[in-house]
């Protein structure tokens, strides 16, 4: 159940963090500042934000807090707050600088930063993400740090393959048109027994060699690392909403990055679901003319993923394939249906997240 605050009997916290100390100011509602403090990025510091924190105003006044970065630098001071605290909202920072440039002023300051998260909280609080002990918690944050760092072992791993494409390109033109897959564990063992021979540096001929043979090396590892990120993943995936890895086109990283973007449902009901996922068209309006265009805003981590799954499914799922091509049919383009594919495949997302039960499609 949605808790109800008393928006004009609360207290307003504005935190600016940084990697090695963060600036707080507490305010009411009218934007009236009632103290500031600034205090180390470090657990005795927080323990001194907090203790501050108890003990200014009424001690029956809610406070609600807003943090610029809770992801990066504030994580944790969100995780230690998210013990005590509901009313924490994360605070994009293109809030803070639409408030700043719509000032007269245009100070910049810590303490400045942070009273203008106090205005963004005071005047958009409707429109924030509520940051929960969910969020937070060790398990849902070390799923989120895993996702992250399969994405830079993803973007490693290509950009090896590119750099081994030219190289095998240079020794071998006609490579590609009689071995097959170029990343092959056969394959990749021919060229590790080619150029596995001595190597003088100094002589040209060989640099070429040496290179191919400390980037298989290093693909090799990647791949290593990245199959044992996918085996990590799944247990964390299994603690917190393994049922949503019985659905068609939804694998262990695609799981991984929707649990990450969404952390709690609770906090959505469908309709504002879709729109965080950046699937509903937006509307745009002026005068008689009325328009409803494409949502590049949203969440793109989850929108990406939401795609990947309508894409996958296209391509092995027959309910998904019988449902494009209706929309297809009834004269939609490609695009068009693809998106409402999305839609489709978000409502199930949405379902999945919200029980625990299997998807039975």
């Amino acid at each position: 159940m949605e808790e109800i605050i008393d928006r004009n009997n609360a207290l307003y916290v504005g935190i600016d963090v940084h990697r090695y100390e963060h600036t707080a100011v507490c305010a009411d509602r009218f934007e009236e500042e009632k103290g500031s403090l600034s205090f180390a990025n470090t657990p005795i510091g927080i323990q001194q934000f907090i203790n501050w924190l108890s003990a200014i105003g009424e001690p029956n006044l809610t406070k609600i807090i807003g943090v610029e970065g809770s992801n990066g630098n504030g994580r944790f001071l969100t995780e230690s707050l998210s013990q005590d605290y509901s009313q924490i909202y994360e605070i994009n920072p293109i809030r803070t600088k639409q408030r700043r440039n719509f000032g007269t002023r245009g100070d910049k300051s810590d303490a400045v930063d942070a009273r203008l998260i106090i205005e963004v909280l005071t005047r958009k609080l409707d429109e924030l993400p509520r940051i929960t002990i969910q969020d937070r918690s060790k398990t849902m944050t070390t799923l989120e740090q895993l996702v992250i760092f399969h994405e830079d072992l993803i973007f490693q791993i290509t950009r090896l393959k590119n750099q081994l494409h030219l190289l095998f390109h240079e020794i071998e033109p006609e490579y590609q048109s009689h071995r097959g897959s170029s990343f092959s564990v056969r394959i990749l063992d021919v060229w590790l027994k080619k150029c596995g021979k001595k190597v003088i540096l100094s002589d040209p001929k060989h640099i070429k060699y040496f290179m191919i043979l400390e980037k298989i090396r290093q693909l090799r590892r990647l791949k290593r690392t990245s199959k044992r990120v996918d085996g990590e993943m799944k247990l964390l995936i299994n603690q917190i909403k393994p049922n949503l890895l019985t659905f068609p086109g939804v694998g262990i990283v695609t799981a991984g990055k929707i649990i990450t973007a969404v952390k709690g449902i609770d906090r959505f009901r469908l309709d504002t679901f879709i729109k965080y996922a950046g699937i509903a068209p937006v509307e745009k309006q002026s005068g008689r003319n009325k328009k409803h265009k494409q949502n590049k805003c949203g969440n793109r981590q989850l929108n990406n993923a939401i795609y990947t799954v309508a894409l996958t499914q296209l391509r092995g799922h027959s309910k998904a394939k019988a449902y494009f091509q209706k929309k297809i049919a009834e004269g939609k383009t490609k695009k068009h249906a693809i998106r409402c594919l999305m839609k489709r495949v978000a409502c199930i997302i949405y379902g999945l997240l919200r029980s625990r039960e299997n998807y039975r499609g």
